[in-house]
C-alpha cells in the first residue's frame, strides 16, 4: 500500500492528465498531433517500466498516489506505536481505489497496472479474483518482484500457506531488499503457520529469542531462512512492518500475532523505555500472549538501598539521644524547684 519513489508519483500525475488530452489530440493538426501521440505511447511504456519497482508492504502496489503511505515507528512513544500498527484504510477507501483502477482499465493510455488491481481486490476480501489477476500477470510478464510478493500474500489470505511460502521465498529471491528487506520475517511467519497445522504452537518459537537469558545486547538475534543473522534493530524494523500489514487482516485472539507483538514489546523493553514496551505489550495480551514482558535488570525486583537503612539507624539514634536529654533536663528542673 506504499509508494516507492517520487518518480512513481510523478508518473501517476502524468497518467491522470493523459485521458483529457486524447480528445484534444484528435483535433490538432500536423506535427503537434504527432508529438502528442508519441508522448502518449511513451507514457504507456513508462508505466510498464515502473511496474518492475517494488514498494514497502506485503501487498505491493505500483506507481499510484492513492497507495502512497510511509510506515515508521522510529522515535514514537508506546501509545503512538500501537496507534500506528493499527492504522489502516477503511473499506470505503479501497472501494474508491478499485473504481479508479477499473476506470483506467477501459483506457489503454491511462496506465492500468494489474498488480494494483489485485492489491485493491485483496484489501476488499476478493482474494480469488486477486490471485487470478496475479497468476495471469506472472504468465505474461514473469519475474517481477511485486507479482511474487502479492501472490504470496494473496495465497496466505486464502489459507494456502504452502503456496504462499513458495511465492514469498521467490519474492525474496527476486529482490532481497523488497519490502524494505523485511520479507525474511514473512517467511518465518508462514513456516510457523504450516508447522502449527500439524502440532500445537509454542510461544516464542517464531523468532526464538531467549529474552529471559539476558545476554549482552549484541547477542540477542534470530536467523533467517537464508542463514543470515538478524540484529535487534533489524528485528524491530521487520516486526513493525509485518505486524502493521497483518493487523489489517487478523483479529484477536491469534497466537502468531500475539507472539510477534510480545517479541516487539520485548525488543522495545530492551532498547527503549519500559512504559513504551508496556503499551505494546497490552496489545499483545489482547491477542492472547501468556509470555512475560522483559524487564531490565534492577527494575523488576528493586531492593531497598543501603543508604535508607543507615538513615533509619541514624534516626533511631538521634531519637534516643533526644529522649535521654529530655529526661536529664526534667531531672535538673525538678531539683531546682524542690529547693
Amino acid at each position: 500500500m506504499k509508494l516507492v519513489s517520487q518518480r512513481d508519483r510523478l508518473a501517476s500525475d502524468r497518467s491522470a492528465r493523459t485521458t483529457p488530452g486524447c480528445d484534444i489530440a484528435e483535433s490538432l493538426p500536423g506535427p503537434r498531433l504527432h508529438d502528442l501521440r508519441i508522448a502518449r505511447y511513451s507514457l504507456a511504456f513508462l508505466t510498464l517500466a515502473l511496474a518492475s519497482y517494488s514498494v514497502l508492504a506485503c501487498l505491493n502496489p505500483i506507481g499510484q498516489e492513492y497507495f502512497s503511505e510511509y510506515f515508521n515507528i522510529e522515535g514514537k512513544s508506546g501509545p503512538e506505536i500501537v496507534e500506528t500498527l493499527q492504522g489502516h484504510k477503511d473499506r470505503a477507501y479501497w472501494l474508491g481505489v478499485l473504481r479508479q483502477i477499473e476506470g483506467t482499465k477501459k483506457n489503454r493510455f491511462a496506465g492500468y497496472v494489474p498488480n494494483n488491481h489485485a492489491v485493491a481486490l485483496a484489501h476488499l476480501g476478493r482474494v480469488k479474483q486477486a490471485i487470478a489477476i496475479l497468476e495471469d500477470t506472472e504468465r505474461k510478464r514473469p519475474g517481477e518482484y511485486a507479482t511474487a510478493a502479492n501472490l504470496g500474500t494473496a495465497y496466505e489470505l486464502s489459507g494456502e500457506n504452502e503456496k504462499a511460502l513458495n511465492w514469498i521465498k521467490e519474492g525474496v529471491r527476486r529482490n532481497k531488499q523488497g519490502h524494505s528487506g523485511t520479507e525474511w520475517l514473512h517467511v518465518k511467519i508462514l513456516e510457523a503457520k504450516i508447522q502449527m497445522a500439524n502440532e500445537p504452537f509454542q510461544e516464542g518459537s517464531v523468532l526464538d529469542i531467549q529474552f529471559d537469558q539476558r545476554p549482552e545486547l549484541t547477542e540477542w538475534h534470530t536467523t533467517d531462512h537464508l542463514g543470515n543473522r538478524r540484529s535487534l534493530t533489524e528485528i524491530e524494523k521487520a516486526l513493525a512492518y509485518q505486524l502493521h500489514e497483518r493487523l489489517e487482516f487478523v483479529k484477536p485472539p491469534e497466537p502468531i500475532v500475539a507472539d510477534l507483538l510480545a517479541d516487539l514489546s520485548n525488543v522495545i523493553a530492551v532498547t527503549r523505555e519500559a512504559a513504551d514496551a508496556e503499551a505494546v505489550f497490552a496489545l499483545a495480551r489482547s491477542f492472547g500472549t501468556s509470555r512475560p514482558l522483559y524487564t531490565k535488570p534492577g527494575i523488576d525486583s528493586p531492593q531497598p538501598a543501603a543508604v535508607d537503612e543507615r538513615w533509619d539507624l541514624g534516626t533511631l539514634a538521634l531519637g534516643g539521644a533526644g529522649v535521654i536529654l529530655l529526661i536529664i533536663a526534667v531531672g535538673i528542673g525538678w531539683r531546682i524547684v524542690s529547693r
